[in-house]
């Protein structure tokens, strides 16, 4: 995934209680429940600082926990401690997430707009929330610049979307051009939207036979370079997303988030059918999952090709093999098939896709690219892993013939890569607010960055830190350069000294390089002052992705997930000395080091 070309700032994950000030209808489509209470401000919980609410973001969610309509608990997730909450069946049944439409930190309030579909966990809530009701709320754990930065801008939602559409152009300047595109279900659900920039607001009204999607192919583009925000139903967006790409947006200047699923009645609510693919994808079930991703089902059906015959002609399958396996994945509730009673008995005569099978008929989204990549490394690697556990090390994870043509060490690299550089997004704000770097005199402190996806912390702290100099330590025989960003990109091989640079952060340096060879990476280096970013284990008792991860590490490359114990140990050999080892966020620990 392109990295986004708005900036984001990255906040911890805190779970806090708040309660309802007051609700009032916006239209009657829409039901705002403004929350506030001294959980707003920081406080402890649970042994652990909770930092004060922020929200400075159009679209910036939260996910709100409500209490169980039957029986009354609230449940919520614990703080772990490393940036993370404990998120359990019970919680994720309850939860769901929302944008926050208003934040006022002087008057301590925190707006939600609440869609009205008549019915649901969170609507209901809702309606009955009176002034004093208690709801947990998680984040936000990030908030965007408004996308000012480009010559227009397109907005593009349903009813769901309007909350943080309606926001964005309350905070757009006067010099903004923006387009907006908002479909609602009647005419009376059309809100007042306030804003100084120049708007061009149509509205799409489902009851007079308005349809987004198609009022978006048609939309006159606008001239120049163009950022494009787009959200609500995850199957409108495909459509839209095509669009867009005929219009040659780049990659980094557009966002197309699916905040909702058209599910029918025996799908199940809210996130039921993302948490039942999860259960699925293991085992045989997670094997024909695979097979049916990657042979074009979904997409093919979801692209009209609905019966067997149709179906089979668009995979390049048997037809009778084609019923075959479709019996089977019915069986897990990806699709339903259609029977019809003829002279010779009844045949399948048609297939219809649940919605499930819907999720997975995109396949740019998110779940068939965890399938594909993340979740397809964990396959292979956990296929193999008695191999690995024997001989203490890599194992071959299949060649091409055996994983069907997919080129097996290819798609390790670019996940392993992916996963990397999703981290650094994450924590790399954090990492470098903390940097402890003071100046020698009228010589600005130097720090380097080694390791996974460096380049991009490198870009963060010369965004956030102009007051030092930064030095990204790139593949042996790169020339040295200059960056207009600040940044000087410098050849570095391991094993090589680090000369010139004050502070070195070194970003993951347990994840492919072998545990006994980590020392000696660092003790190369021979700069004064260490920061690691890590991952570290509990020795016991921890949480089993965690563990997970570590077994995967061993099965790709013969690397791991370090313990503390394996953290100090490792600095005492390349000489240095444990300073502290303080939580990054999002599992991650920043270690510091001085040079005995």
């Amino acid at each position: 995934m392109a990295r986004s070309s708005r900036h984001h700032d990255i906040y911890p994950i805190s779970i806090r209680e708040l309660e309802v000030i007051r609700t009032e209808d916006v239209t009657p489509g829409m039901r705002r429940v403004v929350l506030g209470g001294p959980g707003l401000r920081s406080h402890v919980r649970d042994g652990h600082d909770v930092p004060a609410f922020i929200s400075d973001g159009f679209d910036d969610d939260v996910r709100i926990i409500f209490p169980d309509p039957v029986t009354g608990s609230r449940p919520y997730p614990p703080p772990t401690g490393d940036g993370r909450l404990q998120w359990n069946e019970e919680v994720n049944r309850l939860f769901r997430t929302y944008t926050v439409r208003h934040f006022d930190a002087d008057e301590g309030e925190v707006s939600i707009d609440f869609a009205r579909h008549g019915h649901g966990l969170a609507e209901g809530w809702a309606l009955s929330a009176a002034p004093g009701a208690k709801v947990w709320v998680a984040g936000p754990k990030r908030c965007g610049v408004l996308p000012t930065h480009t010559d227009h801008l397109v907005l593009v939602g349903d009813a769901t979307a309007l909350p943080a559409i309606g926001r964005c152009l309350e905070e757009l300047p006067a010099s903004a051009s923006v387009t907006v595109l908002v479909e609602v279900a009647e005419q009376c659900h059309i809100q007042q939207l306030d804003s100084t920039a120049a708007v061009d607001l149509r509205w799409i009204v489902r009851a007079d036979g308005g349809d987004l999607a198609e009022e978006f192919a048609k939309m006159d583009w606008p001239e120049g370079r163009v950022y494009v925000w787009c959200a609500g139903e995850a199957g409108q967006l495909r459509a839209m997303r095509q669009v867009i790409k005929d219009h040659d947006v780049d990659p980094a200047d557009r966002e197309l988030t699916g905040y909702w699923r058209e599910q029918a009645e025996d799908d199940g609510g809210g996130a039921a059918p993302v948490r039942a693919l999860a259960r699925l994808a293991d085992v045989s079930g997670g094997l024909a999952l695979r097979a049916a991703v990657r042979t074009g089902i979904f997409t093919a059906v979801g692209a009209g090709h609905d019966t067997p015959a149709a179906l089979a002609a668009a995979t390049g399958m048997d037809e009778s093999i084609t019923v075959r396996f479709l019996r089977y994945l019915e069986s897990q509730a990806l699709l339903r098939l259609v029977v019809e009673t003829q002279e010779d008995g009844p045949v399948v005569t048609g297939v219809r896709l649940t919605a499930m099978g819907r999720e997975l008929a995109d396949p740019e989204s998110s779940t068939v690219q965890m399938l594909a990549g993340p979740g397809l490394v964990k396959l292979l690697a956990f296929l193999r892993l008695d191999a690995a556990v024997c001989s203490g090390g890599a194992v071959d994870l299949g060649a091409r013939a055996d994983a069907g043509g997919l080129d097996v060490a290819g798609t390790v690299s670019r996940v392993v890569g992916s996963q990397q550089a999703a981290a650094a997004a994450w924590t790399a704000p954090a990492v470098i607010a903390a940097l402890d770097l003071r100046a020698d005199g009228d010589r600005r402190p130097v720090v380097g960055f080694m390791g996974a996806a460096a380049a991009s912390y490198a870009e963060e702290c010369a965004h956030r830190r102009t007051d030092v100099s930064v030095v990204c330590l790139c593949a042996a025989g790169e020339p040295d350069v200059q960056r207009a960003d600040g940044v000087v990109r410098r050849g570095y091989a391991p094993g090589e000294q680090v000369s010139g640079v004050d502070t070195l952060v070194v970003v993951d340096p347990f994840a492919r390089t072998l545990p006994g060879d980590v020392a000696d990476l660092l003790a190369a280096t021979g700069v004064p002052r260490l920061v690691l970013v890590t991952q570290q284990l509990e020795e016991s008792a921890g949480d089993a992705e965690d563990y997970e991860a570590d077994l995967i590490r061993l099965c790709v490359s013969g690397a791991s997930v370090p313990t503390r114990r394996d953290i100090r140990d490792t600095l005492g050999r390349a000489g240095y000395v444990l300073d502290a080892a303080e939580p990054a966020g999002w599992g991650f620990w920043r270690i510091t080091a001085t040079r005995r």
